[in-house]
């Protein structure tokens, strides 16, 4: 197989490019991987090349100078000639020089579409939206991380005249998650049915992680009679949340913890809860299937749209804590089943089956 360029500006502020690229390589995959920024540390396990040049916000929002760079900077390598396709990790960050390399020089591309891609980029940047559907119309095949980023994009930003075949070429192709839970699942999980529901939230815990709508629901349950405990694992950034914390005994809080500790704290809870306001994936909705926990997620987000509406658990309006208190007590009751099925359902995200579907495309 030809040369994969992988165009990645954030393979340095998140392991799971790396897991990635690392599965192909051990998959016999000749690629490079390509930051179009600083470089930050070096990686010996992988062929690491970047621009290696910061730009401040203004330079970012106005786009084409760096994005000018990207492109200048990839023709001028030596192993321009040895490509035979491009993955292009972001929309518009190294998906818009893809496009320019196409136009010229006839090499295909993949293109993902992220976070900032729908929530900024498109969101608020609308003068580059024609552009967008340009760089889209232009790629072999389109990845969206979820289903509820897919039928966003789809049915709000792309032009109707082109929307049949963005759709056609469109695959949705979730993160993978590490391989220590998938390797450590939890093959039976059992609830004790005396009235006591244990829930959990692990991740940083920002204002869009919505931790307040989830300590509402606790309120209302038990308000009805349950006996609620609330474990938040990781480190706290959003202003004046820990005098909140602190003000209920049913709230227990770690701070930020390594992944064995994290894998205890889930096994010792039944429901995973993150309403969170945006949400690319939510890897660790993925990790929490591992060990048999159901989940609660956002209407319209990340993870939404994987699964039928009460298969691994439920979607939620991300402020609705009554939805949420109320599909708390459903699993509750149904425990068992909702279990297994998150055990059975968690292998999806194991990083060899998603590598395989990128070799897939790439040939």
């Amino acid at each position: 197989m030809s040369l994969v360029l992988q165009i990645c500006p954030d393979y340095y502020y998140t392991n799971l490019y790396k897991n990635l690229f690392l599965k192909l390589k051990n998959k016999n995959i000749n690629q490079i991987v390509y930051v179009p920024g600083q470089r930050l540390y070096e990686d010996h396990q992988l062929e690491i090349d970047t621009l290696n040049k910061t730009y401040n916000i203004i330079e970012r929002i106005l786009f084409f100078g760096k994005q000018n760079d990207i492109y200048n900077d990839i023709i001028s390598k030596s192993y321009f000639e040895k490509i035979g396709i491009m993955h292009a990790h972001n929309l518009f960050s190294g998906g818009y020089a893809a496009y320019r390399i196409f136009r010229k020089y006839k090499i295909p591309y993949i293109v993902a579409i992220r976070n900032t891609d729908v929530n900024i980029f498109l969101k608020y940047m609308v003068h580059l939206r024609k552009m967008a559907n340009k760089i889209l119309e232009s790629a072999e095949n389109i990845i969206f991380i979820s289903p509820a980023y897919k039928d966003k994009v789809l049915n709000t930003y792309i032009n109707k005249s082109i929307k049949k075949n963005i759709q056609n070429k469109s695959l949705v192709i979730p993160n993978g998650i590490d391989e220590y839970f998938l390797g450590n699942l939890n093959v039976k999980k059992e609830i004790n049915y005396n009235n006591r529901i244990r829930l959990i939230y692990v991740g940083e815990i920002t204002k869009n992680k919505n931790i307040r709508t989830t300590i509402n629901a606790c309120l209302k349950l038990i308000d009805q009679g349950y006996d609620v405990n609330f474990k938040i694992v990781g480190v706290i950034k959003e202003s004046g949340l820990i005098r909140q914390i602190n003000k209920y005994d049913f709230i227990h809080y770690y701070g930020k913890c390594p992944k064995e500790k994290v894998l205890t704290h889930l096994r010792d809870s039944d429901i995973f809860v993150m309403p969170s306001i945006h949400e690319t994936f939510g890897l660790v909705y993925a990790e929490a299937l591992t060990q048999g926990l159901p989940v609660i997620y956002t209407k319209g987000e990340g993870f939404d749209g994987f699964f039928a509406q009460g298969k691994v658990g439920y979607a939620v309006e991300s402020n609705d804590y009554n939805s949420i208190a109320k599909y708390v007590i459903e699993i509750y009751e149904n425990y068992e089943t909702y279990s297994k099925n998150c055990i059975k359902e968690a292998i999806k995200f194991g990083w060899n089956n998603i590598a395989e579907l990128y070799i897939n495309l790439y040939k």
